[in-house]
């Protein structure tokens, strides 16, 4: 499938759509996931149970889809579609932690090199290499351009659109973004991430009122995702409801909110904010005193 598509020939460094950008002011702990199969055991549930990985990872709950496909991958270690939705899962969740990354690596590698392995699994597990790649710095974006032109994945076309955010094409990034809308309304995928993504644009060109309101379209979509709703509350924080983004949650959450917040106010520019919402985060919690002073220290 070929998508006409402007402007692509430009060198970018891509983003997974899942990614917030900003200062990460937490790690979260390295789960150590191998499938192991159950010695004697009959799989007499795997359809259902691999029906409930599938509608999980649809609805945007990769947590749960992640840990199904785990429970389906202990049983029957080989099944390839289970195996690619696990790499799916754990790719989707890269931004909760390195383990993931390194997961979804290992399972990819396994399916591409299964010999008489399915077309379209095969297609599928190629494409997520490739995404994991693009989260190299140094990364060269041409594989992911020539991908995206001749892909029907969303998540191509995603990962696409924060590429050029990353080198400020807007027009660009906003055909990439409703591509992956368009094909995610085709695919019956979940259209969250690419309302995250659509908003961090907007908010990266200034346009804060818009960001705030895909910010909550996508939490709303899935508001079992921690990391739509904390995007939302960074949207209420550039559009001056500070109060109400760090509501109902701990000092330490609101610090690393804050903290993130500073982070993104000193990438597009604004200083001062960025020193006063460091500040705060300091006051907040010291817990994220050490972050949030070193990013302090960095404004100069």
């Amino acid at each position: 499938m070929t998508r006409p598509y402007k402007n692509i020939m430009k060198p970018i460094t891509l983003l997974i759509g899942l990614i917030v950008s900003g200062c990460a002011t937490t790690t979260p702990p390295t789960i150590n996931v191998r499938p192991v199969p159950l010695a004697g055991q009959v799989d007499v549930h795997f359809d259902e149970d691999y029906q409930l990985a599938v509608t999980s990872y649809a609805d945007g709950k990769y947590g749960l889809a992640y840990t199904a496909y785990k429970k389906l991958l202990m049983r029957s270690p080989k099944e390839t579609k289970a195996l690619l939705g696990f790499a799916d899962a754990a790719l989707a969740m890269v931004g909760q932690g390195s383990s993931y990354q390194e997961e979804a690596i290992l399972v990819y590698t396994r399916l591409i090199n299964t010999p008489g392995i399915a077309k379209d699994i095969l297609r599928q597990a190629n494409t997520g290499i490739i995404l994991l790649q693009s989260l190299s710095a140094d990364k060269n974006s041409a594989d992911i351009i020539n991908l995206a032109t001749n892909s029907d994945d969303p998540r191509v076309w995603n990962a696409l659109g924060r590429g050029y955010d990353k080198t400020g094409e807007w027009i660009s990034a906003l055909d990439a973004y409703l591509t992956a809308l368009n094909l995610s309304y085709e695919t019956g995928q979940t259209i969250a991430p690419v309302q995250n993504n659509m908003g961090m644009s907007l908010l990266l060109q200034g346009r804060t009122n818009e960001a705030v309101k895909k910010f909550k379209q996508a939490h709303l979509a899935s508001p079992h995702i921690k990391l739509y709703d904390n995007n939302y509350r960074l949207g209420l924080i550039f559009v001056g409801h500070l109060s109400r983004a760090i509501e109902d949650i701990e000092d330490g959450q609101a610090a690393q909110l804050l903290n993130d917040a500073g982070f993104i106010a000193a990438g597009i520019g604004e200083t001062a904010r960025a020193r006063t919402l460091y500040q705060h985060a300091i006051h907040l919690s010291p817990v994220y005193f050490q972050t949030a002073e070193q990013n302090l220290r960095a404004l100069g």
